[in-house]
């Protein structure tokens, strides 16, 4: 009810293992929000992912889609691992995401990646490569995380950072709500395609204050950053004045619970005397109701990809000419063609 309430149509699912996947998956179903399920287990833990794909075959059925399923979380953070990062955490991470990848695709489902930097995404292309399984990618998406800490929408092109830091780009920068924009790019170099992005967590923390350059992130810009995200949905149009590209199917930041962090919480947050987030909730539920434009919606149908041009099939050997009866020849008969004169006939 509380997605609902501010006209959710995709979610992210935490589930430890595959039967709580499929309850929540299709209470979701049931009220058209596309479900995401993160498989709830760590890094260095062993585990059966092709159950998941199975027990969320029916559930997805209601969006005529495949299961969505990520596969690991943040392997950048100490408590994503069972006793901490290893030192050779990046080789770990992307052996195993690699396999558990190939054996989702296998079974039907979609695998997802999640990572925060580009260190273990390279690794992550690296080995399925070395697997001999790129065909995963064609079914692959990535789970964004786009916490913007207290940094404004349009950073790191917004006025105040460009005077400090001229020229910057979310490259250089991804603590961003734009931070899909860096991930699309690491994709594009590696893959050689954008797989599309769904959310996953995101958005800006109640209280966040790391860059003093900018206010601390209070109930009225918590409110305001979340509701301009959203619109980008609707206008199609970037803080930075960029279009929405095609590839962002969803932007989820933590709404309805956590139980880790409940102060991060849109409702049921303790740290607000109303225990809930009420301007922020008001704020995105006072957006219009929309639904999300692609670039091919216009009407004109999608330009195919150039082909090579047919080509002309191969031309008959030409004809040998039959030859020419010659009329009877007498004794005497001059021939012009060979300059000779017919002296016998036989």
């Amino acid at each position: 009810a509380r997605l609902q309430s501010i006209r959710a149509t995709w979610t992210m699912i935490y589930a430890q293992d595959e039967l709580q996947a499929r309850r929540a998956a299709q209470a979701c179903a049931a009220v058209g929000i596309m479900p995401v399920v993160r498989i709830g287990k760590l890094i260095d833990e062993p585990f059966d992912s092709e159950p998941f794909v199975e027990a969320l075959r029916e559930p997805f059925q209601v969006f005529g889609s495949r299961p969505y399923i990520q596969i690991y979380n943040e392997p950048e953070d100490e408590r994503e691992w069972r006793h901490g990062r290893p030192g050779n955490w990046v080789e770990i991470f992307a052996r195993n995401w690699a396999a558990h990848a190939q054996r989702i695709y296998q079974a039907g489902g979609y695998p997802g990646i999640q990572v925060l930097t580009r260190e273990p995404f390279d690794a992550a292309v690296d080995a399925v490569r070395a697997s001999g399984h790129q065909e995963l990618w064609e079914r692959a998406f990535f789970v964004q995380h786009n916490y913007g800490a207290n940094h404004p929408p349009a950073y790191p092109y917004d006025e105040r950072n460009q005077v400090d830091n001229p020229g910057q780009t979310i490259i250089q920068d991804q603590l961003s709500g734009l931070g899909f924009l860096a991930y699309a790019a690491w994709m594009q170099e590696r893959i050689g395609y954008v797989l599309p992005i769904v959310g996953g967590e995101g958005g800006w923390l109640f209280g966040a204050e790391e860059d003093r350059r900018y206010p601390k992130v209070e109930k009225a810009l918590h409110a305001q950053y979340h509701r301009e995200m959203f619109d980008w949905l609707r206008t199609g149009v970037l803080a930075n004045g960029e279009p929405l590209p095609d590839y962002v199917f969803s932007i989820t930041p933590w709404i309805v619970s956590s139980w880790t962090f409940a102060g991060q919480n849109w409702w049921d947050n303790p740290l607000t005397p109303e225990g809930q987030l009420t301007q922020t909730i008001e704020a995105v539920q006072a957006i219009p109701a929309f639904v999300r434009q692609f670039s091919w919606d216009d009407g004109t149908p999608p330009v195919d990809p150039p082909v090579d041009p047919p080509v002309d099939p191969p031309l008959d050997p030409p004809v040998d000419p039959q030859p020419v009866a010659l009329p009877p020849l007498r004794k005497g008969d001059w021939i012009d063609e060979f300059k000779v004169q017919v002296v016998r006939c036989e």
